[in-house]
């Protein structure tokens, strides 16, 4: 569970900062 959040939250930073790769490529990145 612990790992999860971890996860989530790793990858709204991601996403806030680069969101234009996260938008343009979203399969790869989470892939």
């Amino acid at each position: 569970a612990e790992q999860a959040v971890e996860y989530g939250l790793v990858d709204e930073i991601l996403t806030k900062e680069e969101p234009k790769e996260s938008k343009e490529e979203p399969k790869e990145s989470k892939d």
